[in-house]
């Protein structure tokens, strides 16, 4: 999950994706097979963690505590986009 390092959150490096603009994008699990892309702001990435602007964590948005896709993110951006079929 999402966790505070020193005020910053970070999270696996493993669960970002970019879009084709940089653009640095997770995906939360909010419910049972329910997926939310949201956009986030890498600071920088460190051992494995990407360490987040804390901007990145938004009302209505990212959280801590939250449950990033580390595993199987590339297939539910492909999904979501009808890509790599």
């Amino acid at each position: 999950g999402l966790r505070a390092d020193i005020e910053s959150p970070a999270l696996p490096a493993a669960a970002l994706l970019y879009d084709p603009s940089g653009g640095a994008w997770v995906y939360e699990r909010t419910a049972a097979q329910v997926f939310v892309r949201r956009r986030v702001e890498v600071v920088r990435i460190e051992a494995e963690r990407a360490i987040l602007s804390p901007k990145s964590l938004q009302p209505g948005g990212l959280h801590l505590g939250a449950a990033i896709v580390t595993a199987g993110a590339m297939e539910l951006y492909g999904a979501e986009f009808g890509s790599g079929k």
